[in-house]
């Protein structure tokens, strides 16, 4: 029996590729165009904003990064499936500047968490010698 991940990477990826079919890789879909730098904005912001959400809910920090940096390019996914439907221009060089900027806030979250993140204890020295007996 297979396990409920392998499931939902499997769904995920049928579901992208039903739905970016038809991407556009053409020359009226710049790899600078205005809609890039929106899209990497929005991807940091949402996997930063993961990342920061993600505190309250484990403890370790590369599970912290993996729920960010999932939520982020989750939500980078929907919206090119939505643009698949009909709604709008899918594009994998869109796709491709939400995986970037989902890479940045995921980085950003980690440095922070790092930075901020209060030093360890250390315990004192054990003595050796007369007083330790």
């Amino acid at each position: 029996m297979r396990s409920w991940k392998t499931w939902c990477c499997a769904l995920a990826f049928a579901c992208l590729g039903l739905g970016l079919g038809h991407a556009s890789v053409h020359a009226q879909d710049p790899w600078l165009g205005q809609d890039k730098g929106k899209h990497f904005g929005a991807s940091v912001v949402a996997a930063g904003g993961g990342y920061a959400l993600a505190m309250l809910v484990v403890d370790e920090p590369w599970q912290r990064a993996a729920l960010g940096g999932g939520f982020g390019f989750g939500l980078g996914i929907a919206k090119e499936i939505y643009d698949a439907t009909g709604r709008g221009d899918p594009s994998w060089r869109d796709l491709t500047w939400d995986l970037i900027g989902c890479g940045v806030g995921v980085g950003i979250g980690l440095l922070l968490d790092y930075a901020l993140r209060a030093p360890p204890k250390r315990e004192p020295a054990a003595r050796f010698g007369p007083s330790a007996w």
